[in-house]
């Protein structure tokens, strides 16, 4: 029995040995040898026109000619079929079947919506399949604070608003500036709130106390315990202060009361008054109060001269009386009493005689019968009798004389002359002077008459041509590259000129054809090179290709240059086309672990630092009162502080024999602790200044006391009783109280004084208007002392400008419509792209001054095929701008527009102010004349260059029409339209 198992187990080795055998070889006819031969395989595969299965290529041993097997054999799937991409096969190295439309990567997405909520939603990553959405409302995973909004544990947005209670308060500090105060501030940065308040605690201004919140020892400065000292001391010209002091620690309080001057010499013409209160002078001095001396005279005046000292005020009068002196008979001086003639008051009749002086003017002389006196008055205008001709000077009825120079001539009304012009002559008696003119009026042309406004004929203007101007071109016989630019009137057929111009090339030489002059449409020169465009990777995934960018159908073929392989962010990169192939996903680069936040640290790869990150919560250490733990992998702080746990202790008095201390507090944690030893205090002798009795308090001798016992030294002297001083009155201004005479006493602060209010201000209002650059405000003048305030301040307008023109430079500048002023600012420049076809033109607009530069038209290779001269988009006019939602923009709207090609316009929306482009919110209605757009479709172009229709409104009366842009997402200030005509 054993020996036939051992048989039957022999005979199956013996069959999967020769069935091992048969799967290693293959037998195939080869072509070379001629003959059936047991192909090797060479572990190689190639796909086969079924999809589903390859070929395995196998080797003759004679000759190593190489064949397929003739057998499809099933592929072996290393990368399963998704949602996107066919199984790829590990053997073959090719894609195969169908893909898998339920193979998706789902993963969770969540987008913020608002303040409140965020859209969650399972979508795949790979072909973007959304399976479900949801509405979520935010979840805190950090809490609002006082600089920040809270931050939601799903998507991973602030939302809301920050909480302005939520601070984070320091412990209470000192104040070193007021020592009866402690503070403490928000630690989070950026935060600058901080709160105040006074120490607890009692004490005085002679007496320190210790606070139980902040720890520090304070004297109250503002609560004194010692009797109160009066000293008086000048504030202004009406009023002077009564200053508090305490005798306990000899500060002043702070209590001061303004108190009206008390007059005791009155004001003069050269003093002030002087007060007897603070004894000082006060006021102005009164320029009324003099002391005159006696008249002195003379013929025609008086004088007296003030006596005070330090003024000598001259008073100088003419004499007067009533009636008037004449220049016979005397009068008595009314203020003087001496008698006087008065030479200028004449008796008698008066006649007068004029001499020419100049040619406009002549003098009168006139001599009064009385007293034979004789005045020459001022030169006054001739008087005309006979008026001036062309032939002859002016005669003056007064001084008898020719005058000025001759007058015009007297012309006659024009009348034709030739064709060209007409004529006219002077009327005058003896003048034979004639003048031609050419004939003006109207607007004749070459080939219409207008008629002279001057001699009322027709005449026509062989400069002005009529009609259109038509240029015909034709090529220079002389030079072929250049040709011949002819211009004609079509009103009058003449040549107006005949100019030889050199081609302008809007299409450069190709390998197919020489330039092409846009002028007069031709090809000249010679053909250039093959240019060939970029190389772009191959199908096969092997090589790479490039063709020639001017369309004659040139290819050529390389193998990749292979510079760095693929990573998890890129495929393999070719030095030449660029990257190719697929990413590898395992490919990482990891950074060391940084900090994140308080919760978590992070880690991201070098290649991909965007998509591929890591987060880990923090591990290890422990927080301390005063500092926060160390994570053992990012070697950063995490968490919070524990802080201190305080334990207050009662503060105690040192006496004579025993030590003491403030209140203080220890953390039952740690060895923190404000603890500070106060010694024994010993006996303590004070000794007291004397203080001299006064009218109303008694008085003492220097003595000597304990301050903590009852030993005392102190001797009572007895009150003076008051020492009376009479002040006089003084009358109120409009800022100094007045007051009647009054008593006081010359030790005391004993007054009868009884104050009268100031009368206040009597304003009067200026208004001086703001400026471009000035503020404009209000001046308030008192009619009485000329006090004077502003308010109403208005800020300056700033300046208003006006259209802005490029400067050829990358600048442009414009003027103050108020001020004249000009202003220069950079261009601000933004790229656009519109796509027609296979090819695309990009552009860089200037949306301020409307300045389109670097036009170029680019293939679908990126080959640059054609660039265009810069053009400029002009203002349009009546354009005006409304908010629908959010609000408009600061600035002014600019809204350009300009001839793009073939009947095309383009037209530019945007926001400026000073120059610069101010950013739109929300949606914007745009209304313009709709003559503006008549005839044509709008289309709005977007980065990637597609273009979307715009729906145009109009009114009633179809006088306007408007659009609307939507700029909620939009980071770009500027909207670019293109318009093309209706067909």
């Amino acid at each position: 029995m054993k020996k036939w198992f051992v048989c039957l187990l022999v005979l199956l080795a013996l069959v999967l040995a020769s069935s091992t055998a048969m799967a290693l070889v293959y037998e195939i006819y080869c072509q070379v040898c001629q003959k059936s031969q047991d192909f090797e395989p060479t572990g190689r595969y190639i796909a086969a026109p079924n999809e589903l299965a390859h070929l395995e290529i196998y080797r003759c041993p004679v000759c190593g000619d190489e064949q397929g097997t003739g057998y499809d054999l099933p592929h072996k799937k290393s990368k399963a079929a998704t949602c996107i991409s066919q199984a790829y096969c590990d053997l073959c190295h090719k894609y195969y079947g169908d893909k898998d439309p339920d193979n998706h990567a789902y993963e969770i997405v969540y987008n913020k919506v608002d303040e409140v909520n965020h859209i969650k939603e399972e979508a795949c990553s790979r072909c973007k399949k959304i399976n479900y959405t949801l509405t979520e409302q935010h979840t805190p995973k950090e809490a609002a604070t006082c600089m920040s909004a809270a931050i939601c544990a799903g998507c991973n947005e602030a939302y809301g608003s920050p909480n302005p209670d939520a601070h984070n308060w320091s412990d209470w500090q000192p104040n070193l500036f007021n020592p009866n105060l402690h503070y403490r501030y928000c630690m989070n940065i950026g935060c600058s709130a901080s709160e105040s308040e006074s120490h607890d605690g009692n004490s005085n201004c002679v007496t320190s106390a210790t606070c139980s919140k902040c720890h520090a020892t304070y004297t109250d400065t503002t609560k004194h315990v010692g009797p109160l000292t009066y000293t008086y001391k000048k504030y202004d010209e009406s009023f002077h202060k009564r200053i508090e002091t305490c005798t306990a620690c000899g500060n002043e309080t702070g209590n001061q009361v303004d108190t009206q001057h008390e007059e005791s010499t009155p004001a003069n013409c050269a003093h002030a008054a002087w007060c007897n209160v603070c004894n000082q002078a006060y006021g102005n001095p009164n320029p009324d109060n003099h002391v005159w001396g006696e008249w002195t005279t003379d013929e025609k005046t008086h004088m007296r001269i003030c006596q005070t000292p330090g003024c000598g005020m001259v008073d100088l009068g003419s004499h007067t009386s009533e009636p008037r002196a004449t220049c016979k008979t005397e009068q008595t001086c009314a203020i003087c009493n001496v008698q006087y003639n008065d030479e200028t008051n004449h008796e008698g009749e008066a006649m007068t005689t004029y001499a020419k002086t100049s040619e406009t003017q002549h003098t009168p002389t006139t001599i009064y019968s009385g007293c034979k006196h004789s005045v020459t008055g001022a030169p006054v205008d001739h008087t005309a009798a006979t008026p001036a001709t062309c032939q002859s000077t002016a005669y003056c009825a007064d001084c008898q004389s020719n005058y000025g120079s001759k007058a015009g001539h007297n012309w006659s009304a024009w009348s034709k002359s030739d064709e060209n012009q007409h004529v006219r002559t002077c009327q005058t008696s003896g003048c034979d002077a004639v003048e031609y003119a050419a004939h003006t009026g109207g607007s004749p042309t070459c080939t219409t008459a207008a008629t002279c406004a001057d001699c009322n004929v027709p005449y026509y203007d062989g400069t002005n041509h009529e009609g259109e101007r038509k240029t015909t071109y034709a090529i220079d016989p002389e030079d072929k590259t250049r040709h011949i630019a002819t211009q004609t009137c079509a009103g009058c057929q003449a040549v107006l000129s005949t100019v030889s111009e050199g081609h302008t090339t809007d299409k450069a030489a190709t390998c197919m054809k020489g330039m092409h002059c846009k002028i007069c449409d031709l090809y000249y020169g010679a053909t250039v090179d093959h240019q060939m465009g970029r190389w772009l990777p191959a199908d096969d995934g092997q090589r790479h290709y490039r063709t020639c960018a001017y369309g004659c159908g040139k290819t050529e073929y390389g193998k990749h240059n292979v510079s760095s392989p693929a990573t998890c962010a890129f495929p393999a990169y070719c030095k030449d086309c660029g990257h190719f192939g697929d990413v590898d996903a395992d490919a990482h680069d990891w950074s060391a672990w940084k900090l994140y936040d308080t919760d978590q640290h992070y880690r991201y790869c070098r290649k991909n630092k965007t998509a591929h990150v890591e987060y880990a919560d923090h591990t290890g250490g422990t927080a301390t009162c005063e500092t926060r733990a160390m994570c053992d992998v990012c070697d950063e702080y995490y968490g919070q502080m524990l802080g201190h746990d305080y334990v207050m202790h009662d503060a105690q008095a040192a006496t004579c024999t025993e030590i003491g201390w403030a209140a203080y507090a220890t953390c039952s944690r740690c060895d923190y602790s404000g603890y500070a030893e106060k010694p024994a205090l010993g006996h303590d002798y004070v000794t007291h200044d004397a203080q001299a009795p006064t009218c109303t308090e008694i008085g003492w001798d220097a003595y000597e006391t304990c301050s903590r016992c009852d030993y005392s030294t102190f001797a009572e002297k007895p009150a003076l009783g008051h020492d009376y001083v009479t002040h006089d009155a003084q009358a109120a201004s409009c800022t100094e109280v007045g007051w009647d005479a009054y008593e006081t006493c010359s030790r005391c602060d004993y007054s009868t004084y009884a104050e009268k209010p100031a009368l206040g201000h009597d304003y009067a209002a200026k208004t001086t208007k703001p400026t471009c650059t000035e503020k404009g405000y209000t001046t308030h003048t008192c009619t009485r002392c000329q006090d004077s305030y502003r308010d109403a301040i208005v800020s300056a307008l700033g300046h208003w400008y006006g259209e802005w023109t490029p400067n050829a430079d990358g600048t442009n500048s414009a003027s103050c419509l108020r001020d004249a002023y000009e202003h220069t600012v950079d261009c601000v420049r933004f790229s656009f792209v519109l796509t027609a076809e296979d090819v695309r033109t990009e552009f860089v607009l200037c949306p301020v001054c409307g300045e389109v530069s670097e036009i170029r038209m680019i293939d679908e290779n990126g080959e640059v095929v054609e660039t265009r001269e810069a053009v400029r988009l002009l203002l349009a006019e009546d354009a005006a701008a409304e908010a629908l939602t959010e609000r408009l923009p600061g600035g002014e709207l600019v809204l350009r527009m300009g001839a793009w090609e073939e009947g095309e316009n383009l037209l530019s929306v945007a926001f400026e102010r000073s120059g610069e482009l101010t950013q739109p919110t929300g949606q914007v209605k745009i209304t313009l004349p709709a003559e503006v757009l008549d005839g044509y479709t709008l289309y709005l172009l977007s980065e990637d260059g597609t273009e979307t229709e715009l729906t145009l409104e109009g009114d009633e009366d179809e006088e306007t029409v408007s659009f609307t842009l939507d700029f909620t997402n939009s980071e770009t200030p500027v909207q670019v339209i293109r318009l093309i005509p209706e067909v």
